[in-house]
């Protein structure tokens, strides 16, 4: 009953179904205080109902419990770990996993514009405005792709329009320099 429990708990957070999404956050620290409280009352328990049985078995307790939790923390990040290869690839699949993201859509526009792919950014930031058309750094992102494929005056009318808002922004005033050289 157990690991049933340990394994419901856990499963959402590894990824292998369709995630747990809530409020388009894909981050799952917060759902892992269950699975770790069970794994804690579970450790109790154990160590209270096996001390007779692992008498007569000759296996250590801290055996039982540690080298599956390292099996599985080993399984884990191993699906894991091939997102997180490229900010590219870590974006893409956060975008990918959560269309409704702005997060997702505008640090994968913001990763496409550090690998200097001003088109796939351009494409990543319009799809984080038509989530938040009025965010100031995705306005930033986006004219920051116009300006990576040379549409400098779209760029600049997009600057100068986050600048009535975001006036005290250096790196946009940055931008705003580069265009005009």
């Amino acid at each position: 009953g157990f690991f049933v429990l340990y394994f419901i708990a856990i499963g959402p957070l590894l990824h292998i179904l369709k995630p747990l999404t809530i409020g388009a956050n894909i981050v799952h620290e917060r759902f892992l205080t269950f699975a770790l409280a069970i794994v804690c009352i579970g450790l109790g328990y154990f160590a209270e109902a096996g001390k007779d049985l692992l008498k007569n078995i000759k296996l250590n307790p801290v055996k039982i419990v540690i080298i599956p939790w390292i099996l599985f923390g080993a399984l884990t990040s191993n699906l894991n770990s091939t997102f997180w290869r490229s900010d590219i690839v870590l974006w893409n699949w956060a975008s990918h996993l959560n269309p409704r993201s702005v997060d997702a859509q505008n640090n994968l526009a913001a990763a496409y514009l550090e690998k200097e792919q001003g088109q796939l950014a351009l494409e990543a930031a319009q799809a984080a405005l038509n989530l938040s058309p009025n965010d100031p750094v995705i306005l930033a992102n986006y004219a920051t792709a116009l300006k990576k494929l040379e549409r400098n005056e779209e760029a600049l009318k997009i600057y100068m329009a986050i600048e009535e808002t975001d006036g005290d922004n250096a790196g946009l005033a940055n931008n705003i320099g580069t265009v005009f050289m």
